[in-house]
This record gives C-alpha cells, sequence and structure tokens, in this order.
C-alpha cells in the first residue's frame, strides 16, 4: 500500500498518537509519501523521523497513493483535498485536536480505526 501524509502542526497532547501512526504504516510496510513542511515539523518538534519513500509540496509533485491521511482540523482536511481533488483518492480525517466534522478520527479512536483499516473493516 502507498499513502501520503498531509498535515501542519499539533500540540503535545497528540505526538504519542502520531507515533502510533507512523509505527503501524511501517509495520505494515507502507510506502509513505509525506508533505515535506510536515516531515520538517515533525522532525524539530515531535523528534520523530519516520521512515518516507519521498516527500512532495505541491499537488502535482504527488504520486499516485491509495489513501491520504490529513492528520489536523478540518482546515487541515480541506487543504488536503486539493491534493487529490478528482482522483477518487480517500481521505482519511485524523483529528490531533478536541473536535472534528471532516477529520473525524479523533486521537482517543485512533487505535482502532487502524486495527479497522487492517481488517479491511
Amino acid at each position: 500500500m502507498e499513502v501520503a501524509i498531509f498535515g501542519k502542526s499539533f500540540g503535545k497532547i497528540f505526538y504519542d498518537n502520531c507515533r502510533q501512526l507512523f509505527d503501524y504504516l511501517l509495520q505494515q510496510n507502507t510506502k509513505v509519501y509525506i508533505y515535506k513542511p510536515f516531515y520538517d515539523f515533525l522532525l524539530r518538534e515531535v523528534t520523530i523521523a519516520p521512515p518516507v519513500s519521498g516527500f512532495f509540496e505541491h499537488p502535482r509533485e504527488l504520486p499516485p497513493v491509495d489513501m491520504l491521511f490529513s492528520i489536523g482540523g478540518d482546515g487541515t482536511f480541506l487543504e488536503a483535498v486539493t491534493y487529490v481533488q478528482n482522483t477518487g483518492v480517500p481521505i482519511v480525517g485524523i483529528n490531533s485536536g478536541r473536535l472534528g466534522f471532516l477529520a473525524d478520527i479523533s486521537p482517543d479512536e485512533l487505535p482502532d480505526a487502524l486495527r479497522e483499516m487492517e481488517e479491511g473493516l
């Protein structure tokens, strides 16, 4: 599976969840492409350097992927849409804060959501 990850920044409350997501993707041998400014944030603030297959900064740089993870809030989700518009690529919205309507997987729901993805539910 090949995925893209798009995000901005988030608070310390989401650091462990973010690590959990990247650990899951690594365990699944997922090929990951990441929005370069978000990767820089992860290096600088979260102090993680997830293994990635490549970077993108503009929609035209995004390689073909099976899905895109949007990490942040609804605004981040809406911006992520511009990267996959008209491609049919599904977006998984992971809310790194308190409440989201578009980014509707909350930090508490992330472990179950990852398990359901693995099971194909």
